[in-house]
């Protein structure tokens, strides 16, 4: 299992269909009509504990807005 370290979102190219946050609204969530890492889930250890539901999120962005760092 990779470990992610690091979750962006490119804003611009996000288009809210909302389909990362069905994958992990633990990190993510709806802001302004926009996917955007929760304040809180910038922590390393909450990145850690949901890495594979952010590694999916990313896999199943239609427009590839979402970056993602493994260790």
């Amino acid at each position: 299992m990779a470990e992610v370290t690091k979750v962006t979102i490119d804003q611009d190219e996000c288009i809210s269909c909302e389909a990362c946050i069905a994958e992990c609204e633990a990190v993510l969530e709806m802001v302004d009509d926009k996917a955007t890492v929760k304040a809180d889930a910038q922590d390393p250890a909450v990145l850690k504990q949901h890495s594979d539901e952010i590694i999916a999120a990313a896999e199943v962005c239609p427009c590839d807005a979402i970056q993602v760092e493994t260790a």
